[in-house]
């Protein structure tokens, strides 16, 4: 039986913003949860997200923030790096940061997946008009070819698109 898991929680640390562009990054330390910026030195060393309409956008770290056991009670579940929850109810963004050179868009995709089969199992993703999934590497700005196999097979596992790009866009 799946322990009972809020996404949202008080508990959670989170951000929130109405800035039209802004940062996240994933590598500030090990087992440190995603940062939050709204200026950056280099921009082209962090997740850029664009928010051209300025909505409110509650960003909600994932990994070394909300905890989810197994079902042996020992092991923590592997959850994407970050959620953005859009206006409330209008659209949710499941995001996971890579920095690897190879293999990291396939185990980004399949982070997501299982943070989705978590959270379907405790919050109802038809509540949001919207859901996308991103994995992101700044090396690697725009998908390749190669990511093809790896965007259809997580639509067929989960139904919800799947980008490839280090550039995130809130619509």
């Amino acid at each position: 039986d799946m322990q009972e898991v809020d996404f949202f929680a008080e508990s959670l640390e989170k951000f929130e913003t109405t800035a039209g562009l802004f940062y996240l990054a994933d590598d500030l330390g090990k087992n440190e949860i995603v940062s939050f910026h709204t200026s950056v030195q280099n921009p082209d060393k962090f997740v850029n997200v664009k928010n051209p309409e300025t909505k409110d956008v509650v960003i909600i770290p994932l990994d070394h923030n909300l905890k989810v056991f197994k079902e042996n009670g020992r092991d923590q579940e592997s959850l994407c790096d970050y959620l953005l929850r859009v206006n409330d109810r209008e659209m949710l963004i499941f995001g996971e940061i890579k920095t690897g050179k190879s293999g990291w868009a396939k185990a980004g995709a399949d982070q997501i997946s299982n943070t989705l089969r978590i959270f379907r199992s405790c919050h109802n993703l038809s509540d949001w008009s919207k859901t996308i999934a991103y994995v992101s590497n700044r090396r690697f700005w725009k998908a390749r070819t190669s990511h093809r196999n790896t965007i259809s097979e997580f639509w067929v596992q989960n139904r919800i698109p799947l980008r490839i790009q280090n550039e995130v866009v809130v619509e």
